[in-house]
């Protein structure tokens, strides 16, 4: 799963506001090369080249349906062509841009929860964790803000023990020079 702090804000959003943040926000952790996206959607069912070496399959017909909204078809329709051009070589599903599109995709397809973790898998995951319930959520948000807590204090103590090692001398009272040092290892 993505790191919680790679959610914009994060310390400052509630469970609810961190599981929909995952929600419209389901871009890849990087750029996706364009041979994996085609073998995944060929795999998959949802758009293959015909003997012709035309796009046909299931984007092929949402894209040419008239019910399909306007912005929805023409991403389709860029992101086939794109994965067409013989000079591409990446798809930008992890740029914000593309996440009105990518979450389409993914939502009105019909796929299975292991065929979208598949699709994130051979692309090295998710930009941003995706939460199924607010505990869920809430866990991870607390364990990240613990783990940033231990290492401030852990470079602190290192800090506090190396300004100690350059200011002891052989009358300092150890605690009251303990003291000093931890306060200016900040």
């Amino acid at each position: 799963m993505s790191d919680i702090t790679t959610i914009p804000g994060w310390r400052d959003l509630d469970a609810a506001e961190l599981v929909a943040f995952g929600s419209v926000n389901p871009q890849t952790a990087g750029p996706y090369p364009v041979d994996e996206l085609v073998n995944w959607l060929r795999e998959n069912g949802l758009a293959r080249y015909d003997t012709n070496g035309a796009w046909e399959g299931l984007l092929v017909a949402i894209a040419q349906n008239g019910q399909t909204p306007i912005a929805f078809r023409n991403g389709l329709v860029d992101m086939l062509s794109h994965l067409r051009n013989p000079k591409s070589v990446q798809v930008d599903t992890h740029l914000d841009s593309y996440a009105p599109l990518l979450g389409a995709l993914l939502a009105s397809t019909g796929l299975s929860d292991e065929q979208i973790a598949e699709f994130y898998r051979r692309d090295g995951g998710r930009k941003y964790p995706l939460f199924a319930t607010e505990a869920e959520a809430t866990a991870a948000q607390a364990a990240a803000i613990n783990a940033e807590t231990l290492a401030g204090l852990r470079a602190r103590i290192v800090n506090a023990a190396a300004l100690m090692g350059e200011r002891i001398a052989v009358d300092s009272d150890p605690f009251e020079l303990f003291a000093a040092c931890w306060e200016d290892a900040i």
